[in-house]
């Protein structure tokens, strides 16, 4: 029997070369799931890219990871850290560099805090507490450099549902983007060059719209971009000067992409059986 979608999956991607596409999904028995673009769609359980890192809750709510360096998927060292995930936690990743660096955060069981934990070559280590959020709320974390590592951390605040910026400077600190959305709103981000060039997608109304909030220099939106499933959660990639593709449900058992090409335009529907 072919594999269907879990309503309302969390989704996540990414783009590497020039270019190759991953999304990952969860299928209604419980696994993770990949699809991949090379040059056509195909849908898998695993694939092959070199250094991959999917972050996921496991079955015990604990925080776990899955690596893919080129020769075969393995259980990540995070798994063995044995840190306790709130049932409703999402998880946002970033990471920099060839070393590499890679930031990790989440949501502690019933701690609105965000969870910081980092890998910087030698082991993971716990990293800095960030704002308290709501319980459940969307994460997403991107990293540039632009003369040092700057960090950016998006959520939704557990007071009156404003997605705010959290960023890392050589400090941390409240950031300048706020926007209203209804509690629980989907919410993915993605930076390109130096500047940077910075874009954060969010479900702005249930059963709704996905909408864009765009840094360049300065914040701008929401704009609406496309129509979404209620509830939907998403991932962003982007790669070159510039394209962006973000990935959503519009309906039940499918994923939608949505591609940045100097314009906005439907994608694929991605494969999942």
């Amino acid at each position: 029997m072919a594999n269907t979608l879990t309503v309302n999956t969390a989704t996540a991607c990414i783009a590497f070369g020039n270019v190759h596409l991953r999304v990952y999904f969860q299928d209604n028995e419980g696994y993770v799931r990949e699809s991949q673009w090379d040059g056509s769609w195909t849908a898998i359980t695993w694939g092959s890219t070199p250094h991959i890192r999917v972050y996921y809750v496991d079955t015990n709510n604990k925080l776990a990871e899955h690596c893919w360096d080129g020769s075969g998927w393995y259980t990540g060292a995070l798994g063995g850290s044995n840190i306790a995930l709130d049932y409703r936690s999402k998880i946002g990743a970033c990471t920099w560099s060839n070393t590499p660096s890679i930031r990790v955060y989440y949501q502690s069981p019933g701690n609105q805090a965000i969870r910081e934990v980092c890998w910087d070559g030698n082991g993971w280590t716990g990293g800095a507490t960030l704002p308290n959020a709501q319980l459940g709320s969307g994460l997403a974390a991107i990293a540039f450099s632009n003369n040092g590592i700057h960090l950016r951390v998006y959520y939704q605040t557990r007071d009156d549902n404003t997605v705010r910026e959290h960023c890392w400077d050589g400090s941390w600190s409240v950031g300048q983007m706020t926007a209203q959305a209804p509690a629980g709103t989907a919410i993915g981000a993605t930076t390109w060059a130096s500047d940077p060039q910075i874009r954060v997608y969010i479900e702005q109304t249930h059963g709704g719209h996905v909408s864009e909030m765009a840094y360049s220099g300065g914040w701008s939106g929401p704009n609406v971009l496309t129509n979404c499933l209620a509830d939907t959660n998403l991932s962003v990639c982007s790669w070159g000067n510039i394209q962006i593709r973000f990935y959503f449900q519009r309906v039940v058992n499918e994923i939608q992409e949505y591609c940045w090409n100097n314009g906005w335009v439907n994608g694929a529907t991605i494969p999942t059986d």
